[in-house]
């Protein structure tokens, strides 16, 4: 059966937007878009389901893989969002701008390439959260994803100000968490356009569910 159709709504007011937030986590259509944020269905344990393999390495923990690997996340064409060990063939740090390299990247250890795109937009490397889900780098804020698999720490940020970089927007996690992310709106993403992910709409804008 078809679900709700989805609308961008614009963060007009800072109570309207936290009231939505409400909406959002029950809501929200989930949809996979390379470097946003996105429910993949594992639960709310963190774990894969039954027929699935576990994660291999936790990216909270920067040795938790042999030497010369690290820790990631990436989406396995069979199944789905994971964290694996990968090749270490870059030290990029917090910042730098980055792109992929296979199912690796130009960032150092516990370090991800977050907002690269194949078209050639550079992403930037961001630190994964501490095991305490918090933020060594002032103005951070740990923002966790995926049932858990991605927790990275983003800028912070006010979805009525938009302080992010062009080509970025202020937009909640799942845990009502403001951070910037890509903005994934496409040719879309104004005021009454469909949207699947949180970061499907311009900055400035919301997706909920419904019409307003």
């Amino acid at each position: 059966m078809l679900g709700p159709r989805i609308t961008a709504t614009p963060a007009a007011a800072k109570l309207l937007a936290l009231a939505l937030l409400a909406l959002i986590s029950g809501a929200c259509r989930s949809g996979v878009v390379d470097g946003g944020f996105e429910d993949d269905g594992t639960g709310a344990t963190g774990l894969p389901p039954p027929d699935l393999p576990r994660p291999e390495c936790d990216p909270r923990r920067s040795d938790d893989c042999d030497e010369g690997f690290k820790c990631s996340y990436l989406v396995d064409p069979e199944i789905g969002p994971t964290n694996r060990c990968v090749p270490l063939v870059g030290d990029g740090q917090v910042g730098d701008p980055c792109e992929a390299v296979g199912d690796s990247d130009t960032c150092g250890n516990h370090l991800l390439c977050w907002g690269w795109e194949p078209d050639g937009n550079l992403g930037l490397c961001f630190e994964f959260c501490n095991a305490a889900l918090t933020c060594s780098e002032p103005g951070m804020v740990c923002s966790v994803s995926t049932d858990a698999l991605l927790p990275l720490c983003l800028h912070r940020c006010d979805p009525l100000i938009q302080d992010c970089l062009p080509t970025w927007g202020c937009y909640p996690d799942p845990g009502k968490r403001w951070s910037c992310d890509r903005d994934h709106s496409g040719p879309g993403g104004g005021h009454g356009d469909p949207c699947e992910c949180l970061n499907c709409c311009d900055p400035g804008f919301i997706c909920v569910a419904g019409t307003l």
